[in-house]
């Protein structure tokens, strides 16, 4: 479904005092959206062009506020829907998520900054990191929050499979952001260096020609830096709370993190977005070691790990070996400064013929790989996303996050499904109700047309229920389906026992009318009276038969009325004079004896319809089990694609660590792909308890 949204909304406000707060009229918005949605999300620091890069991937000119001074323009996390541009992502939204810039030194919370990040990471299918000048150690240590991950999320509910950690809960006004103390750095400080526009990261050029030393500055040896004129945009220069040295992060065992026992990057790479490093204002030369290297090569190059294992080297390899690990899917671009420093206060404003032709370049290509390459957002199982789906996970999240917990990816997910699964059930039943007001016609002429009428519906409610429900592992909601779709045959099969039930007693009282009018005038009352009341009601019972569409309860119906004259047939025969005693009792058996018959006639109706609805339950049965067997089929495959993928990224990480001469890493990355390959060998036993 298209929304039309012509400016971006707030998704998520953050208040000066913390607060996040999921916006309703943003959750309204995509409640509606039913498509599968590619959701891109942006983080970085505030003030290096951020909204630009995004409004560029909405093919708009202005859209994200851009603002053009040193003070953070984007509160909150705010959502732009789109059409997605891309032929191949036909049928699918753009879900473009601009969050505020991290380090903003008014705001000073470090951690509500880290919250930002880490629902960017799970919110989106595509993270663009957004970063000034090069990929040095500065820029590592700016991106501290990609460390700090497994501290503030976890893959698996504590004790295994219940969700008591995370409540699902309507969508609430207001969240508060708990923050918590574990691992979360502390705030950083920005010293103001000068004036500009963006400045966040002050990017000296070097003189031409000059090599860029590895030591102090991060940058790989070989780089050569190539001359810059006075339009870049190093304005500001970041520096921890402190004193600017990096002793204030904690060292932990490189890529662990908090992460549970038991959990691996395998687990927490499942629920995680591909990853785009967008580099700007890029004043190098793409140069190693003499020869010309691409964007990726460089950030490859920029993510190599010391051998060493003293504190400094494990300080050093601690953000790439997150990188790496969480996110093996990854992309670089890096772009010039878009125009002259006195221009980029009004970038929005400037006409495509303004801008350095690179960098216009530049920006295509970016754009081009995040529409072309970016997949539909999807939770673990291959499970796709649309914006309704998207709307719960963030009010699960961010609920989550306001109690204070750790969110759990699974619970999360868990939580999602239960919501998902409900109301799949009850789509599921208005899509029988709807296809039945489609094809019922009542009465039908037999039970047979009947059930197959309730057939055809019961299998577009399970293709409806099968579409939106996932999760479903114990098949508690196809239960409830089954039950609820039981409910409504039955309810079907009784409204057309009364239509016919209606129509038939309607045929018989205007047949009858002129016999019952011979009987109040006694015409019936004189010798011969009874053979003539008898022929008058064959005649009746003839006509009643060639009456079309009486349904299936005509001979129920027709025997209850001949039942009902019984009486009247009696006195008459008790006072027609023509007869003797001896024919009296002949008639009364013979009338008897026509009664029984009609009464076995209708038993045996009754046992073949039984007979029938048993039939119809068996049948209803397989046509669950068929599609949940086909479900369950098409989620193995998923979940094997899934892994195949897994393996092969972790597969070809080895290489790199190999080529890197990094063998004690290689060890542990083998003993995770023995792990995945083993779980993808292991046997699926999902059961079939649909009854």
């Amino acid at each position: 479904m298209e929304i039309p949204m012509p400016a971006p909304i707030c998704l998520m406000e953050n208040s000066p005092a913390g607060e996040l707060r999921v916006q309703q009229e943003a959750l309204r918005v995509l409640a509606e959206i039913s498509q599968p949605v590619v959701v891109v999300a942006i983080a970085g620091l505030y003030r290096t062009g951020k909204s630009y890069l995004m409004n560029r991937l909405a093919g708009k000119r202005t859209g994200f506020s851009l603002g053009s001074t040193i003070q953070s323009h984007t509160k909150g996390i705010w959502m732009w829907c789109l059409p997605h541009p891309h032929p191949r992502q036909a049928g699918h939204t753009l879900v473009l998520l601009d969050t505020e810039g991290l380090g903003d030194v008014e705001k000073g919370d470090g951690k509500n900054d880290t919250w930002i990040f880490v629902l960017a990471v799970l919110l989106s299918s595509t993270l663009v990191y957004n970063s000034l000048g090069t990929i040095n150690q500065q820029a590592m240590d700016q991106l501290h929050y990609v460390t700090e991950l497994t501290e503030r999320i976890k893959v698996k509910p504590a004790g295994g499979g219940s969700r008591g950690d995370m409540k699902v809960k309507p969508a609430s006004k207001g969240v508060k952001v708990k923050t918590m103390g574990e691992g979360a750095r502390k705030g950083m400080k920005a010293k103001p260096v000068g004036q500009g526009s963006r400045g966040d990261v002050k990017v000296k050029p070097a003189s031409k020609g000059v090599k860029v030393k590895t030591t102090g500055e991060g940058a790989r040896k070989g780089m050569k830096a190539k001359p810059v004129g006075q339009g870049s945009r190093g304005d500001v220069k970041v520096k921890p709370a402190g004193g600017g040295s990096r002793g204030d992060m904690k060292v932990k065992a490189a890529g662990e993190g908090g992460r549970r026992k038991g959990e691996d990057s395998a687990e927490f790479v499942r629920f995680f977005p591909a990853f785009v490093w967008a580099v700007r204002d890029f004043t190098l030369q793409l140069e190693l070691d003499g020869r010309e290297i691409t964007e990726d090569a460089y950030l490859e190059n920029a993510l190599k790990l010391k051998p060493g294992s003293s504190e400094q080297d494990q300080l050093y390899n601690l953000p790439r070996k997150c990188i790496r690990q969480f996110f093996p899917g990854r992309k670089c671009f890096v772009f010039v400064q878009p125009a002259g420093w006195r221009d980029l206060p009004r970038l929005e404003e400037l006409r495509e013929a303004e801008l350095e032709p690179e960098f216009r370049e530049q920006v295509a290509r970016f754009c081009h790989h995040v529409w072309e390459t970016s997949e539909p957002k999807t939770i673990p199982g291959g499970h796709v996303v649309t914006g309704a789906r998207l709307g719960n996970l963030a009010v699960t999240y961010v609920d989550a996050i306001r109690s204070g917990a750790v969110p759990c990816m699974e619970s999360a997910v868990l939580a999602l499904a239960q919501m998902e699964n409900s109301a799949a059930v009850g789509e599921a039943v208005a899509a029988y109700e709807e296809q039945l007001g489609w094809r019922a016609a009542l009465p039908t002429q037999s039970v047979q047309e009947l059930l197959e009428l309730h057939a055809q519906c019961e299998r577009e409610a399970l293709r409806a229920f099968m579409a939106r429900a996932f999760k479903d592992e114990e098949q508690q909601y196809q239960r409830q389906l089954k039950d609820e779709l039981d409910s409504k045959r039955a309810e079907l099969c009784r409204r057309n026992e009364q239509a016919s039930s209606d129509r038939c007693t309607a045929a018989l009282l205007e047949l009858s009318l002129e016999l019952e009018e011979r009987v109040c005038e006694g015409s019936y009352s004189v010798p011969g009276g009874y053979q003539r009341l008898l022929d008058d009601q064959r005649e009746m019972v003839e006509k009643y038969q060639l009456v079309p569409e009486k349904g299936i309860m005509a001979a129920e119906v027709l025997q209850q009325f001949l039942k009902s004259k019984e009486t009247v047939a009696q006195a008459v025969l008790q006072t027609d004079q023509s007869l003797t005693d001896k024919q009296r009792e002949i008639e009364v058996e013979r009338a008897r004896a026509e009664a029984a018959e009609r009464e076995a006639q209708l038993s045996q109706e009754m046992q073949a319809r039984t007979e029938q609805l048993l039939q119809d339950q068996e049948r209803s049965h397989q046509e669950h089990v068929q599609q949940l067997t086909a479900k369950m089929e098409e989620e193995r495959r998923q979940l094997l694609a899934e892994q195949e993928t897994a393996l092969a990224l972790k597969l070809q990480e080895q290489e790199r660590l190999l080529c890197e001469g990094l063998r004690g890493q290689v060890a542990q990355l083998q003993q995770q792909i023995q792990n995945l390959t083993k779980e993808m060998s292991r046997p699926r036993r999902s059961r079939c308890v649909v009854c």
